[in-house]
């Protein structure tokens, strides 16, 4: 029995608590990708989006026509060929991600992380007359500024 070979109580606690160490300084940094991956999937849907209308705008310039904005969001799902991209900023599992606000208004709401709670609250939000096309959620994040 002399012959044992093995770790002592003592090296497997200090490697214990190493691994401790190294998982305490990672799951920050991952918790804060979640947060970038979320802002970068509402900024692809809304570049997604915006690309549409600007195409929509130049053909209908170019042919004349007086409604140079999409006009409703059946026009705008149409030019998307397909549904209106999930908003990632929405928290709330209620709350229809798919959902448009189509109004006149010409600035973005104001966006707070209340607004995270609200089922009601449409996920996105396009102005007919102007084109502009935004996130209406705050979901901890300001998702209207790009």
């Amino acid at each position: 029995m002399k012959n044992q070979k093995g770790f002592t109580l003592i090296e497997l606690v200090i490697v214990l608590i190493l691994l401790g160490i190294l998982a305490a300084v990672a799951v920050p940094k991952f918790m804060n990708l979640q947060e970038e991956a979320k802002k970068s999937g509402v900024k692809g849907a809304v570049a997604s989006v915006r690309s549409a209308i600007n195409i929509y705008y130049a053909n209908a310039n170019l042919k004349g026509k007086t409604t140079v904005f999409p006009p409703s969001e059946t026009v705008l799902k149409n030019i998307l060929n397909g549904p209106i991209p999930d908003n990632a900023a929405v928290i709330n599992p209620g709350a229809d991600k798919k959902a448009i606000d189509v109004t006149t208004t010409a600035t973005p709401p104001a966006v707070t992380a209340a607004d995270s709670t609200t089922a009601t609250k449409p996920a996105w939000r396009y102005n007919s007359n102007t084109g502009q096309f935004w996130s209406n959620w705050g979901g901890g994040f300001k998702a209207n500024t790009y």
